[in-house]
């Protein structure tokens, strides 16, 4: 018997979640998502071809990216007036990185979310808003996520000098490239759409 999605295959929900096809069975479809999860839907609510908007892309929520865990207050205390000194230092050191900490914590939530395939229409003055209109203390804790610094450290080291931020910046972004394969020095040549 032929079905409409064979085995290997890529298929989408009515979100526009992809998912690979592993068996099709009396009308059910049984997929595995990105993260390995198996789920399975009913062979007419999927679509063999990825979602198109009006303008060849779907929308983004940035409302949803806003909802997610990743911006909710961190557990850690943080000083509101050493977030901020931290906040300026960081951006007079590395100008820009506030833009690419706001675009990075978009593109992990929607990996998460399984829609990766959205990555390349992110607006990183949309994500700069979603990001500034969070708790300085969130944003502080973000700064220090992309560096792989521990929030409560990173803040405490707002009233230091320069170059030790400078070092922690360039040591951070060094290793956050080679783990996540976001460049910073690539990002600061892109287009701000």
């Amino acid at each position: 018997m032929v079905h409409r999605f064979p085995r290997g295959s890529t298929v989408y929900d009515k979100q526009g979640r992809a998912y690979v096809v592993e068996e099709t069975d009396g009308g059910m479809v049984y997929c595995s998502a990105d993260n390995g999860a198996e789920v399975e839907f009913p062979e007419e609510t999927l679509s063999g071809d990825p979602p198109k908007s009006a303008g060849g892309k779907r929308e983004i929520s940035y409302q949803h990216l806003a909802q997610s865990r990743h911006y909710m207050l961190p557990k850690e205390k943080l000083d509101k007036a050493a977030c901020k000194t931290l906040l300026d230092k960081v951006e007079r050191l590395a100008v820009g990185i506030l833009d690419f900490a706001a675009y990075t914590t978009a593109v992990r939530v929607l990996t998460e979310a399984h829609e990766s395939a959205q990555v390349p229409y992110l607006s990183i003055p949309k994500c700069r808003t979603v990001f500034d209109a969070t708790p300085i203390e969130t944003r502080a804790a973000l700064v220090a996520q992309l560096l792989g610094t521990a929030p409560t450290v990173m803040v405490g080291m707002a009233h230091t000098g320069d170059f030790l931020i400078r070092a922690m910046l360039d040591k951070g972004l060094a290793a956050q490239a080679s783990s996540e394969g976001h460049d910073f020095a690539s990002f600061r040549n892109r287009p701000r759409k």
